[in-house]
């Protein structure tokens, strides 16, 4: 299992640092940089995948409180855990449409929502995995490529440096996925994994 820190660490190793990090909260320049993005670093890199061990499956909570668009029948409530939303169950050919979106509730607050014309749907997702000794391998050392991509800059002071290490962040990523893929080929979705949305890391998904 990998700890935050051995995770900072190996950060650091890609960069080509001889620095090391005992506590993530140590005052030191690069702790600080790491602890800054390491969140955003670790919630990019599970959007860009369907990964199968943040995989989750969920009967979705109707909300009935929201203004809805006449155009879907129903309103879920967005799961508390939830990255990035997959599909409704049941997995069909074709699958069941579905929008992402916000929607205002009874108070007019602004909440996220899951909309689709689905009765008591089911919902399968990519949820926020916070423990670190919970990711498969794989993801672990994407996931040190792509915090390193993020600290590049500030801790090297170097562009080029930055630059190679966001080109290394996304073929990490897109090997880790397909690796991934490959973990599963008779489950029952058989969509083409998301991982090649990884060439397009947009600032929607957090970026390298």
């Amino acid at each position: 299992m990998t700890s935050r820190v051995a995770i900072y660490n190996m950060a650091l190793s890609r960069l080509g640092t001889r620095a090391r990090v005992a506590d993530p909260d140590e005052e030191s320049v690069e702790a600080q940089n790491l602890s800054v993005w390491f969140d955003q670093a670790r919630d990019s890199a599970l959007r860009a995948h369907d990964w199968n061990f943040a995989r989750r499956y969920l009967t979705l909570a109707e909300n009935g409180d929201v203004a809805r668009p006449s155009i879907w029948a129903y309103a879920y409530s967005w799961p508390a855990d939830c990255l990035r939303f997959r599909g409704i169950l049941p997995d069909m050919r074709p699958p069941v449409r579905f929008e992402v979106a916000s929607a205002l509730d009874g108070s007019s607050n602004r909440v996220k929502v899951i909309f689709s014309n689905a009765a008591q749907a089911g919902g399968w997702y990519t949820a926020r995995i916070e423990d670190t000794e919970l990711w498969d391998a794989g993801f672990t050392a994407a996931m040190a490529a792509v915090l390193a991509a993020h600290v590049a800059l500030p801790i090297t002071q170097n562009e080029s440096i930055a630059k190679a290490k966001q080109a290394e962040a996304r073929q990490a990523l897109m090997e880790a996925a397909a690796a991934d893929a490959n973990e599963g080929v008779n489950q029952v979705h058989e969509h083409t994994p998301e991982t090649l949305a990884v060439r397009g890391y947009t600032a929607d998904d957090g970026g390298v």
